[in-house]
């Protein structure tokens, strides 16, 4: 269901646009690993060969451990180690928007309804490795925000900095922009 890109009476559930794209990376990056131990320098069936870094800028953190936990367990099924990662992602997210509306002292049925409309927000997305990637730790960037006008700690606005950068990490690079502008922002507003 996460990665669903038809009808609901289709059984083909395959990653759509850019996602797809990611996916035959990800592959690529899993099966190098497990036949040759690293991850490869060149990736051959990109505009007649480019370096395969250039191609990890695609990656999130998230997507490269479950590529070693894949060739640590000896398990070359690349698309569950794909959707793992995606549910790790989004589990992230949601466990940080929770934190962040029982920071801001919401109603529980508030929380619900938000969690509830986060949830159904990324199972219905078409582009999730793109277009989802852009945001999944943003809502910890908002709550270590939040922290440090509250007590005013360093360590808190360092690690809503990090959850920001962790962001952009494997983010398509015009989405950099925005979430640089959002930091950008946020900081004047401190």
């Amino acid at each position: 269901m996460i990665l669903h890109s038809g009808n609901f009476n289709d059984i083909t559930i395959f990653p759509s646009q850019d996602t797809s794209v990611v996916f035959n990376l990800f592959s690529y990056l899993n099966n190098n690993l497990s036949e040759n131990g690293i991850i490869p320098t060149w990736n051959f069936h990109a505009l007649y060969g480019q370096r395969f870094e250039y191609w990890l800028t695609q990656f999130s953190p998230v997507m490269i451990l479950c590529s070693y936990f894949g060739k640590i367990i000896n398990s070359n099924d690349n698309y569950n180690l794909y959707l793992l990662s995606i549910f790790i992602e989004k589990t992230i997210f949601i466990y940080g928007a929770y934190l962040l509306c029982k920071k801001l002292d919401l109603d529980r049925k508030i929380i619900f309804l938000t969690l509830c409309t986060f949830i159904f927000t990324w199972i219905w997305s078409t582009a999730i490795s793109t277009n989802f990637r852009a945001l999944y730790t943003y809502p910890f960037f908002l709550l270590f925000g939040f922290e440090f006008l509250k007590n005013g700690k360093l360590s808190n606005i360092i690690l809503s900095g990090l959850s920001l950068a962790v962001t952009m990490v494997g983010t398509v690079g015009y989405y950099a922009p925005l979430i640089l502008y959002h930091f950008i922002i946020y900081s004047i507003g401190i």
